[in-house]
């Protein structure tokens, strides 16, 4: 399975979230991960800046990716958008 993202990830319009792409049984997934996810399951700080919160993102990339991808694969979805429930155990 492929986890490279074929876009670069970039921050949604309002910030709030990393938008990337993932490849899901041969299909290009459009998907996001939130803010508050980063914050609460990646350490990302609470007044962190865009280009933090892209490394951040980078950092957590194969375990994000590993999540949207199997949701992806179960649910047939063309958006996946995780948020911090997502990565509770």
């Amino acid at each position: 399975m492929n986890t490279m993202c074929p876009f670069p990830p970039s921050l949604s319009e309002d910030g709030r979230a990393v938008m990337f792409t993932v490849n899901a049984g041969g299909r290009e997934v459009k998907s996001s991960i939130s803010r508050k996810a980063l914050e609460q399951y990646f350490w990302l700080r609470e007044d962190a800046d865009a280009e933090c919160m892209l490394r951040t993102f980078a950092a957590g990339h194969d375990r994000i990716t590993a999540v949207a991808q199997r949701i992806a694969l179960k649910s047939g979805a063309s958006e996946i958008r995780l948020d911090a429930a997502n990565f509770a155990r």
